[in-house]
């Protein structure tokens, strides 16, 4: 039997009950809430309810893949069923996306593809999501660079020409400042000296 002992502060305490959950106060509202209640019919709903709200609201903090976001609702919630629930609904509805919680992960960081994969699967993602990450990451880098070519050649060509005979030293360190990759300055140079 689940019946309320108080609601303080958002929060649901039992009769006889160790267990404590944080509610909303739509979720109040919602069940007409009050000391005294029985809820045991309800209490499956008002945690699926209670875990939903608070999984949101940890997403809207920060992105969290799915193992981290069912660990830190497993640590507010006994209703193991309920947070499970809650999680695959905010997966379904886009607010968890691995894939792309990898790929923002692979992009932040400036460590090795080996300790990003070790530092990703810490973090609950499986090797087949991880390679989809890196993929991910790797098709749009290369539209991008499709994209931005034909004016990136145009500008270096412009670059190159506006420096004139400065030092190819300076004139590379110059090319760099100005954003351009040094392989990209490199095959430039090297096609205007053939063409000259």
């Amino acid at each position: 039997m689940k019946k309320i002992l108080k609601i303080q502060k958002n929060k649901i305490y039992f009769e006889n009950d160790d267990e404590i959950i944080d509610i909303s106060p739509e979720i109040k509202r919602q069940f007409a809430l009050k000391a005294g209640d029985d809820i045991t019919l309800k209490y499956n709903e008002i945690c699926y309810e209670a875990a939903f709200v608070k999984g949101a609201f940890l997403l809207s903090l920060k992105d969290r893949t799915k193992k981290g976001l069912k660990n830190k609702l497993d640590e507010k919630f006994f209703n193991k069923n309920a947070v499970i629930k809650a999680v695959d609904k905010l997966e379904r509805l886009g607010y968890i996306n691995d894939v792309d919680y990898g790929a923002n992960f692979i992009r932040n960081r400036k460590y090795g593809r080996q300790r990003i994969i070790i530092e990703l699967i810490n973090r609950g993602l499986d090797r087949e999501t991880i390679s989809l990450a890196y993929e991910t990451l790797e098709s749009e880098e290369k539209e991008k660079n499709e994209e931005f070519k034909d004016i990136d050649d145009q500008k270096l060509e412009k670059a190159i020409k506006k420096a004139g005979k400065k030092e190819e030293r300076k004139l590379i360190e110059y090319l760099l400042r100005q954003g351009f990759k040094l392989d990209r300055i490199f095959n430039k140079l090297k096609e205007m000296k053939e063409n000259e």
